[in-house]
């Protein structure tokens, strides 16, 4: 059983790599931070491609073609570390 204090302490021993925690967040939403670079965008306007503090993160697939749709199919990589993140449904929080 693995504990920590925070995602942060707890993420590299579980993944292996030190990833941004504070920024996985965002990347997960597709919501970079301002200072990240968008690189291309998709047909409705969301990112495709980002570059953010060395990390490179492609939007391979939404959960539908709205614009508002939030991503589906994530693939984040630097160097040799990578994380492909598939996510089936989201649940809005009021």
């Amino acid at each position: 059983e693995l504990s920590a204090d925070s995602a942060e302490t707890l993420l590299p021993h579980v993944l292996g790599i030190d990833i941004p925690v504070a920024s996985l967040g965002r990347w997960v939403q597709a919501a970079p931070d301002a200072a990240a670079e968008v690189r291309n965008r998709d047909s409705a306007g969301r990112p495709a491609l980002v570059i953010d503090q060395g990390w490179r993160i492609e939007y391979l697939a939404y959960l539908s073609t709205a614009a508002d749709s939030p991503p589906a199919r994530l693939d984040i990589s630097r160097g040799d570390a990578r994380i492909r993140l598939v996510i089936d449904s989201w649940t809005t929080l009021p």
